[in-house]
């Protein structure tokens, strides 16, 4: 189902305690496990400041996106202000009921506030209705979410984890990256801007493509430690496709082992996970294990394993422990990259831009290094590189790029194919 390659150098100086090591887990590009039958939901912003233009595309979008459905999919559709409302409560994808949700679309109108938590409570019970589906929503809104939102928006975003993954949409610039990020991060999806209306029917049906492409059922990245307790876990981060910290996400199901959720995912997808470990120091000659990877996914349950995480230390001089893993390397730096980025953009919003400089600057050579196109090509939209190699911030940059950048930040480039795999054969005493 699953295939887990380990990459990292498991030998390390005497008195070292911090390893690290890079996951690669590959799904199977031949099978599907059962993972619920799918469901899609459309999260549509009804806000005042919808008003016109935006919502009359947002409404084609969405109307174009139900299209795509077949009827193996159910799907529903959310109109959210200061309250919500489920314009066409959760079905299958039949034409009678896509018509049908089609002309309540037709219906919506622009009137209220915005509050993000009733749109993702309206969600959870849409898809409670199908316990165990494979659920992902498409979340669009313009504006920010109302101040009086604050007490109720994060139990209940914390109330939708692991009930669906959630895309969010943000349209114009009048929203905050930070909170559609929150959503993102949390629900295992992504945080992207559509500058202008007229995009959000290609970017609704690539959204739509991706979502329903992930035919494997919700898998999770399984860690079992040694029974002694003398390893932690330090950090555990999805690395590709991009940044998201599933530290603060463990699951202990038995004592000393963790399970990370990483959502559903399509057949032949690949991702990296970058982990560390903190472990008790162990003589020259001492081996390690760190841990046992494995991912868990179907129904019934199925485990994929990995090669052990192993660390040996050896005398400083030994020069096996000079050697950098390169998975190791780019991941560390590709998490530099993020937070140069975002330091950067905050120093500039801030008024400092001798400081926002350095940043943009630094972060813009990152990329261009480690292979990060993407990143590469957004940042030279705010600074200018002169022929001696001077940085400048771009006077008059448009504000849609500045916040394209900033949800940019975490996507990350795959390592290089020429980091090795495996781990190096390591000979000595069993201190796990």
């Amino acid at each position: 189902m699953f295939r887990i390659d380990v990459n990292q150098n498991p030998f390390v100086v005497r008195g070292t305690t911090h390893v690290e090591a890079v996951l690669t887990v590959t799904a199977d590009a031949a099978v599907a496990a059962p993972g619920g039958a799918p469901v899609f939901g459309l999260l549509l912003d009804v806000s005042g400041s919808m008003k016109g233009g935006v919502l009359a595309q947002a409404k084609e979008a969405a109307k174009k996106a139900l299209e795509l459905l077949d009827a193996e999919a159910s799907f529903f559709v959310v109109s959210f202000a200061t309250t919500a409302q489920a314009i066409a409560p959760l079905a299958a994808a039949t034409p009678a009921n896509r018509k049908a949700a089609a002309r309540a679309i037709d219906d919506l109108h622009a009137d209220g506030g915005t509050m993000f938590s009733t749109a993702l409570a309206a969600a959870r019970a849409e898809c409670s209705k199908a316990p165990g589906a494979r659920a992902h929503v498409l979340f669009l809104t313009d504006g920010k979410n109302n101040a009086e939102d604050r007490d109720s928006f994060a139990p209940e975003l914390e109330r939708c984890d692991g009930v669906f993954q959630a895309d969010c949409r943000g349209v114009g610039t009048d929203w905050e990256p930070a909170q559609l990020r929150a959503i993102a991060d949390r629900l295992l999806g992504t945080a992207k801007i559509v500058a202008d209306a007229s995009g959000l029917e290609a970017d609704f049906r690539d959204s739509m493509a991706r979502a329903l492409g992930r035919g494997l059922g919700a898998a999770r990245l399984r860690l079992a430690l040694p029974k002694s307790g003398k390893v932690r876990l330090a950090f555990v981060k999805q690395a590709t496709p991009q940044l998201l910290d599933l530290t603060p996400r463990a699951s202990e199901v038995e004592p000393q082992t963790f399970d990370f959720p990483t959502g559903a995912w399509a057949p032949g997808e690949s991702r990296d996970f970058h982990v560390a470990f903190e472990a008790a120091a162990g003589a020259v000659g001492d081996e390690m294990m760190l841990a046992r990877p494995s991912v868990v996914s179907g129904r019934p349950e199925q485990l994929a394993r990995g090669r052990p995480v192993l660390a040996a230390w050896t005398e400083s001089g030994d020069e096996r422990s000079a050697l950098i893993n390169s998975h190791v390397a780019h991941y560390t730096g590709q998490v530099k990259l993020a937070h140069d980025i975002q330091q950067g953009l905050a120093l500039r919003a801030k008024g400092d831009p001798e400081q926002a400089t350095v940043f943009l600057g630094r972060a813009l050579a990152a990329a261009r290094s480690s292979g990060n196109a993407q990143a590469a090509a957004k940042l030279r939209e705010l600074v200018l590189e002169e022929s001696d190699g001077t940085i400048k911030l771009r006077p008059n940059v448009a504000k849609a790029a500045v916040m394209d950048l900033d949800l940019a930040s975490v996507v990350t480039s795959r390592a290089p194919a020429r980091a090795a795999s495996g781990n190096p054969a390591v000979k000595g005493r069993d201190v796990s």
